[in-house]
C-alpha cells in the first residue's frame, strides 16, 4: 500500500474544513470530499486507510477528532460494536453522553484556571485537547 503523499494532505487541510450535516468535519478538494477523521489517521499510521477500515470514534462524538479518540477498526468489527448493545444510549438531543472519570472532571477544572483565553475565559478547545475529550464536554463540565 502507498504511503500517503503529505503535500496533497496539506494542500486539502489549507482548503478549509466544513461541517456537514451528519457532524462530521470534511474538506472539499477538485469535486471530492475527503473526512477529517480519515486523513489524520492516515498521517497518522503513514499510510493509506483499506477499503475495510473504518475510524471510529471511541466517545461516538463525530466532531471529536482529537488522535486520542480515534481508533481503526474492521468495518465488520465497527458494525458489531454498535449492534452488540455497547453503544451508549441517546440522550434528549441525540447525542450520546461522555461518560468523565472524578480524575478527569478535576483535571478539566484545573486546567480552567490556568489555560485561558485573552478575556480570561477557559479556552475550551486546548483544554479538550489535554484531557483527550471533546470541546463541547469540556463545556458542559465548566458551567
Amino acid at each position: 500500500m502507498a504511503l500517503i503523499d503529505r503535500d496533497f494532505f496539506v494542500s486539502l487541510l489549507a482548503s478549509g474544513k466544513q461541517r456537514v450535516e451528519k457532524g462530521y468535519y470534511v474538506y472539499h478538494h477538485k469535486g471530492n470530499i475527503y473526512f477529517e477523521h480519515r486523513i489524520l489517521m492516515e498521517l497518522i499510521l503513514n499510510r493509506r486507510l483499506k477499503d475495510d477500515e473504518i475510524v471510529h470514534h471511541k466517545d461516538h462524538n463525530k466532531s471529536n477528532n482529537n488522535p486520542h479518540n480515534l481508533k481503526v477498526m474492521k468495518s465488520y468489527d465497527h458494525l458489531s460494536l454498535h449492534h452488540a448493545g455497547l453503544k451508549k444510549p441517546s440522550n434528549k438531543r441525540g447525542n450520546l453522553p461522555h461518560k468523565l472519570t472524578e480524575d478527569q472532571i478535576k483535571e478539566i477544572k484545573k486546567l480552567s484556571k490556568t489555560i485561558v483565553k485573552k478575556n480570561g475565559k477557559p479556552h475550551f478547545s486546548k483544554i479538550a485537547e489535554k484531557v483527550g475529550v471533546s470541546d463541547f464536554t469540556v463545556s458542559r463540565h465548566l458551567k
